[in-house]
């Protein structure tokens, strides 16, 4: 995808992909945060379920990051029920070290549905 992006004319700015650099997680939200125009989220079966990637979609909401969502076949669009259910979700307990709360995460996965698709 990144040299698909990269090969595109209409593509004019850097393209950052967060595995290609995953050395130091510590940067990673700040990264988000001050470096990215739009994140693109490839949403498959597990995304949601991914600490990181979660933490990287509550960064976009909190700092009025726009988001666009590629659907994957797989993917399974979050329900009321399951945005409730990160309140019980222990892996993803760790993002309150980064200053994100399960309320946080809850109110950024509400809103990642209504974003854009690609």
């Amino acid at each position: 995808l990144k040299m698909h992006l990269l090969e595109n004319l209409r593509v004019y700015r850097k393209v950052f992909v967060d595995s290609d650099d995953l050395s130091d997680l510590n940067n990673l939200f700040s990264h988000v945060r001050s470096e990215v125009d739009d994140l693109v989220v490839l949403c498959s079966r597990e995304v949601l379920l991914r600490p990181w990637c979660v933490g990287e979609i509550a960064t976009c909401f909190l700092n009025n990051v726009p988001v666009v969502k590629v659907i994957l076949s797989d993917f399974v669009p979050p329900d009321a029920a399951a945005i409730e259910a990160y309140r019980e979700m222990n892996s993803m307990f760790m993002l309150a070290e980064y200053g994100i709360s399960t309320k946080m995460i809850q109110d950024a996965i509400g809103w990642f549905g209504t974003n854009p698709l690609l």
